[in-house]
Parts: C-alpha cells; structure tokens; sequence
C-alpha cells in the first residue's frame, strides 16, 4: 500500500475530483481536496474522530454524458467517512450519451473508510454506468454501501432507465477478492416487486469481527417466498463479507442497513446518516 497519497492527483480534470485524508497529531483531517465543476466537495465539521467528505453535482444531478470520477486516499490510521448530499439523480437523455460516475479509493494500513452516497435514482429513460475500485491494506477496513432506486415509482415511474450498468471491484492487499458487476436494461428489469436495492461489503481486519457478526444475523433471517424485504450474504476471503438487500422503498432498505451498522458511530465517534434515515 505504499503510495497511497501520493498516487492521488494533485490536478484534476472537468467533472474529477480529488481527496486525501491523513492523521494530524491524532486525528483525521482532509490534507488535500480538489474538485472540477460539475463536482462539488464539501468537507463539514463534525464532533467525531473522523474525517467527512460530501460530494454533489451542480444542478442537482447527471445529465446524459456527464462524467464524474472521484480519487480518495486514506493515509495510515486516518478514518473518513464518504457519503452524497442526496440522491444522484440520472435524467433522461435525448440521445444515446452515457452518464458517468468512476471511483478509485485506496485506504493504507490501519486506516478505515465508509464508503456510503445515498441510492441512485436513475429516470426514465436514463443511461447510467458505475465503475469503483477499492485498494484496501490487509490492516485497514471498508465499509461500501451501494444503492439504486428503481426511479420515480411515487409518479408510477419504476426501472424505466434504458440502461443500468454498475462494477464493484475490491482488492485487499494486492489481492482481488470480488468483481461484482450488474446490467439492467429492457422494461423492469425483473424487479417489480421491489424499489431500492443495495449491495454492502465490509472488508479488511479491522472489520473483520463485524463482518462475522453480520454473516450470523443474517444467517439467522431466512429468506422466503414472497419477503418484502430479503437480505442475502456470502462472506469473502480475508474475513470479509458482501451482503443484499432489497425493499420496497429506499428509507426501508437503507433503515434496515443502518440499523445493522450502527457499530460504525463507535468507530467513527458520530453517526454520519442518524440525520437522514
């Protein structure tokens, strides 16, 4: 994990955007931000022992052929905690442009980030491609939640993007330990009976206990036909662990999601959502 900071660029691009989080004589303080309209960045006070970094878009969302990349490093022993304002609206294009959004985050030795924006909501008609790679040092930890809505299902708008593409990949120490790609295009996408989906992962040693104790719980809730609110799990090497989720409406399934995490506002000395769900 050597080159964690420095591998992060000083000079961004339209649309990119950069952040390194360090430990500064025992905290976590954000050493160097960048961001390129349409980002925005925003790094708020916060009464805990973590760093937070906000992001959002001018105009409240993505517009067909937008392209945001974001690059995060987390240096040794600093915590931060990664989240968006809103959701990430994806309007409809009038043509074939593809909205973008890629994001490549590395976290050194002992340092621990949660990698949590709010659900994408993708509409009608809306072309959208996510791709996010997360180097993480055996020593450190990750939390990763990541969301989609199936649109504007209150206006009777439900799954009716043309096309959905998402890509987790997660390296732990150099090795690969998941690819986890989805593509969801045609009417429906086989998901009526549900709203939001999320996937979580938790990776690293300093997670590696929580990680167990969620594998257990959710071992222990069956899933049935006909569950309004299934919960999936498969643990990974290295003593992670990747967990779905799927409900009605994004505030149930993220409820349900942080309700099981709520071990990180001990990590991280203050809950970053308990405002917002």
């Amino acid at each position: 994990m050597q080159g964690v900071l420095e591998n992060v660029r000083r000079e961004v691009a339209c649309g990119s955007g950069a952040v390194v989080l360090e430990r500064i004589a025992g905290k976590t303080a954000v050493s160097r931000v960048r961001a390129a309209s349409p980002l925005r960045i925003l790094t708020p006070a916060n009464s805990g022992k973590a760093a937070w970094v906000f992001t959002s878009t001018f105009g409240g969302g993505l517009v067909a052929g937008d392209q945001i990349a974001l690059e995060v490093g987390v240096g040794a022993g600093a915590m931060g905690f990664v989240g968006t304002q809103s959701a990430t609206k994806v309007y409809r294009g009038a043509d074939a442009a593809v909205s973008q959004q890629t994001a490549s985050v590395r976290v050194a030795g002992e340092g621990l980030l949660v990698w949590a924006p709010d659900p994408v909501v993708c509409f009608a008609g809306a072309r959208y491609a996510q791709r996010q790679r997360f180097d993480v040092a055996a020593s450190g930890g990750l939390i990763l939640v990541d969301a989609f809505t199936s649109g504007r299902h209150a206006c009777g708008e439900r799954w009716q993007a043309r096309e959905l593409r998402s890509s987790n990949e997660l390296f732990v120490e150099g090795e690969c330990l998941l690819r986890d790609v989805m593509l969801l295009e045609g009417a429906g996408f086989g998901m009526e009976a549900f709203n939001c989906f999320a996937t979580i992962i938790l990776a690293g040693q300093r997670l590696a206990g929580h990680a167990a104790e969620l594998l257990a719980w959710t071992a222990a809730q069956p899933v049935s036909r006909g569950d309004r609110l299934p919960i999936g799990a498969s643990p990974l090497r290295q003593g992670g662990a990747i967990f779905r989720a799927a409900g009605p409406d994004a505030q149930t399934v993220m409820r349900l999601i942080f309700d099981r995490l709520q071990f990180v506002e001990e990590l991280l000395g203050e809950c970053p959502w308990r405002r917002k769900w």
